[in-house]
């Protein structure tokens, strides 16, 4: 098991594969054929000199909360119990899950929390063993 420590903005590749960052850049609808509407968020995850990017839906977001005890004070996103698919309504959801995240990211680097193996870096993609990050 490795530790882990997020460092946001502070980031630089050069610390080492032992510090890890994590960007929310974009987000868009998708499921627009099948009328199956979702957001789906890019997240960009750099480890030491490695970057890679995965796509979340928010559902993916909110049951990571519930597998990360012991933060529950941290604010997440209200969820909605209808698909919303404007651009603005997206767009600030993005901005709150990039706040939630730094937030949640720097409280458990400062508990010493974030293992190779753990829930977080299962979400990430962050195990040294995983070589092609998981496409959801």
């Amino acid at each position: 098991m490795t530790q882990l420590t997020y460092l946001g903005k502070n980031f630089s590749a050069r610390f080492g594969d032992n510090f890890f960052d994590v960007n929310i850049n974009d987000a868009y609808v998708d499921g627009m054929r099948c009328c199956d509407y979702h957001a789906v968020f890019k997240v960009t995850v750099r480890r030491g000199k490695r970057s890679w990017d995965i796509k979340k839906r928010f559902s993916d977001f909110f049951l990571l909360r519930s597998t990360t005890a012991g933060h529950e004070e941290i604010n997440f996103p209200p969820k909605t119990y209808f698909p919303c698919i404007e651009t603005e309504f997206i767009e600030e959801r993005r901005v709150l899950l990039q706040e939630y995240m730094d937030q949640l990211l720097t409280a458990m680097s400062r508990d010493n929390s974030i293992k190779s193996d753990s829930d977080i870096a299962g979400f990430l993609c962050l195990s040294e063993d995983a070589k092609t990050p998981i496409q959801l």
